[in-house]
C-alpha cells in the first residue's frame, strides 16, 4: 500500500520499475535534497555524492537538514533522514569531491542527477554520461531562475550549449529563492520518471522563471563537431 497512489497513476509495473532502479544524486544541496527526498519516497534506491558539510546558510532551502546537523557531512545526514523516510530502499553514500579519478563510483547507476553548482563537475558528469551511455538530468537554480536539461545518447549534450562558458552563477554568490529550488528539483524528478519508464522525456532545455511564474522550452541543437558527443 505504500505506493498505492503512484500505482493509480502510473500502474504497478511502472512502480516496480522505479523500485528496481538506482539513481545517483551528485550534489546534496538544495536541488539534491528535494530530488533525493522525492525519489526515496517513490521507492528508488540512491547513491549520494557530496563532500560538503551542512552550514547554517543551507537550512533555508536544503530540506533534509536541521539546525542540529550543522557541521556534519551532508551525505551522512541525508542518508540518516532518508532511511527513516523509507526502510525499503538502499542508500549508498560517497563523501568526496567528484573528479576524473573517482567518477567510476557512478558506474552501475541507471541514471545520474546533476544537482551541483560547479561548472567543472557539470562538464565532468556530462562527459561521463555520454561515454558510458548513462542518462543525465542536469539541474541549475540561482536567483529566481532555474534550468533542467536531459542528456541522453544521440541527443545534444551540455558541451553543445555551454561549451564556451567558463563561470557559473552560483547561489553562494548571487543567492536563490528557496521555492525555486523545490520547483527545479521536482522538475528533475519528473524527468527521472519519464526516462526510467521510457515515456518520452523532454528534449528541450526547460527554463523556469520563479518571479514571473513562466516556464519556457528552449531548443538545443546537437553540434556535429562537439568534442564530447559529436559524430
Amino acid at each position: 500500500m505504500k505506493y498505492s497512489r503512484h500505482e493509480l497513476v502510473i500502474g504497478k509495473a511502472a512502480q516496480k520499475k522505479l523500485q528496481d532502479s538506482v539513481v545517483a544524486v551528485v550534489g546534496v544541496g538544495a536541488l539534491g535534497c528535494v530530488a533525493a527526498n522525492l525519489l526515496a519516497r517513490s521507492g528508488v534506491s540512491l547513491l549520494l555524492v557530496d563532500k560538503d558539510v551542512v552550514s547554517v546558510s543551507d537550512l533555508h532551502r536544503q530540506i533534509l537538514f536541521e539546525e542540529k546537523d550543522v557541521g556534519f557531512g551532508k551525505v551522512e545526514k541525508a542518508k540518516e533522514y532518508l532511511s527513516k523516510v523509507n526502510f525499503d530502499i538502499k542508500i549508498s553514500v560517497h563523501n568526496l569531491n567528484l573528479s576524473s579519478k573517482n567518477i567510476q563510483v557512478l558506474k552501475g547507476c541507471d541514471l545520474i542527477l546533476d544537482c551541483t553548482d560547479n561548472l567543472e563537475t557539470k562538464f565532468l558528469l556530462n562527459e561521463f554520461s555520454v561515454k558510458n551511455n548513462i542518462p543525465l538530468v542536469f539541474g541549475s537554480a540561482t536567483k529566481d531562475k532555474g534550468y533542467v536539461f536531459n542528456i541522453l545518447q544521440k541527443g545534444p549534450c551540455l558541451e553543445c550549449f555551454l561549451g564556451g562558458s567558463k563561470t557559473l552563477i552560483t547561489c553562494s554568490n548571487d543567492g536563490v529563492l528557496n521555492y525555486l529550488t523545490s520547483v527545479i528539483g521536482s522538475l528533475q524528478v519528473s524527468q527521472v520518471f519519464k526516462i526510467l519508464l521510457k515515456e518520452g522525456y523532454e528534449k528541450h532545455l526547460i527554463r523556469f522563471d520563479a518571479y514571473n511564474l513562466e516556464l519556457s522550452k528552449i531548443k538545443v541543437s546537437k553540434k556535429k563537431d562537439c568534442s564530447v558527443c559529436g559524430e
